[in-house]
């Protein structure tokens, strides 16, 4: 009786994981409309007591994704945020 009831559970878990038919096969992501809201290059005017910018580099976009500014920082151990 035990097992009847473990092999239902598990197979109303699987039917509700899709069941073997992946529901997103064919969806591809739209388009990015999203702006940069600083350039890359003023990153590294943003160092104040709390945080420092160490190095900002843009990395080119590519066929799979967009370019993106890779950024190192630091944050101070002692800073609070409010």
């Amino acid at each position: 009786m035990r097992l009847l009831l473990l092999l239902a559970a598990l197979a109303a878990t699987l039917i509700a994981q899709g069941g073997g038919s992946v529901q997103f096969r064919d969806w591809t992501p739209p388009p990015s409309t999203a702006k940069p809201v600083i350039a890359c290059r003023q990153l590294l005017s943003q160092t104040g007591y709390d945080l420092s910018i160490m190095s900002a580099a843009l990395t080119p976009a590519t066929a799979r994704r967009r370019s993106i500014a890779a950024c190192s920082s630091w944050r101070s151990p002692r800073s609070t945020s409010k």
